[in-house]
């Protein structure tokens, strides 16, 4: 059998007032959208999960029912009641029903438009999350490689297995790397650039750990920076 306390979201132990406060706001998020038969259903059956706990009579009822107490035990709520009179009950029932009308007619269709704009930027975040997840792909990121330099004739720098090893850095790693690379291409542009570039020939040697990779293009930076100013 269905759990009204479930169904309302409360416990077993809620007064009267918090059964109220969230009857009213369970309803209110039903009809946030508009109404539609599905939803008028599960209205019905939190009305009546609402008219059956407020009533003393029907909520100890239904606690046998679930098995919540034993029979002979009071239920902790029954102090709550303790001046909950016929009168009382009565405007709480009544309470239900007005208020249900009272949002029925302040809620359908008044709240389609927003709530279509609502889910049309929650669909736009989603959409956004996948493009960022898909950028962020392994797969994606093979795509984007970085051409060899070749520095001279016979000696070319950051050849295809460093490309593979570069993927294996860290992107604080890859921007610092990227840097050093552009360094080492500006000193290109040095007339004696063949002899700098031959006095630094161990710096060139094949690495195969991602750490080597930094240490080497470091290494010949700093060597073709000291050959240039020595030449000089």
């Amino acid at each position: 059998m269905d759990n009204y306390y479930h169904k309302l979201g409360v416990s077993t132990k809620a007064t009267p007032e918090e059964l109220k406060n969230r009857f009213e706001k369970k309803i209110k998020s039903y009809l946030f959208f508009g109404l539609s038969a599905r939803k008028i259903k599960k209205i019905e059956r939190l009305k009546l999960a609402f008219e059956t706990l407020i009533d003393p009579a029907q909520r100890n009822k239904h606690d046998l029912e679930l098995g919540l107490y034993p029979a002979n035990e009071q239920a902790p709520w029954r102090p709550f009641y303790q001046n909950y009179s016929n009168q009382t009950l009565k405007q709480d029932l009544s309470f239900s029903t007005e208020l249900l009308s009272e949002l029925v007619e302040k809620f359908d269709g008044k709240r389609i438009v927003p709530g279509i704009v609502f889910v049309l930027f929650g669909l736009l975040a989603i959409l956004i999350l996948v493009l960022f997840a898909l950028l962020d792909h392994p797969e994606t990121k093979k795509s984007v490689q970085i051409k060899p330099v070749v520095m001279q004739d016979s000696f070319q720098i950051f050849n295809k297995e460093e490309q593979e090893i570069f993927k294996n850095l860290t992107p604080t790693e890859k921007q610092d790397f990227l840097i050093t690379l552009r360094q080492i291409e500006s000193l290109k542009a040095a007339s004696n650039f063949p002899q700098i570039l031959n006095s630094c020939k161990l710096h060139l040697e094949a690495v195969s750990l991602a750490e080597e990779l930094i240490i080497k293009y470091q290494g010949l930076l700093s060597c073709l920076r000291d050959a240039s100013t020595v030449k000089k």
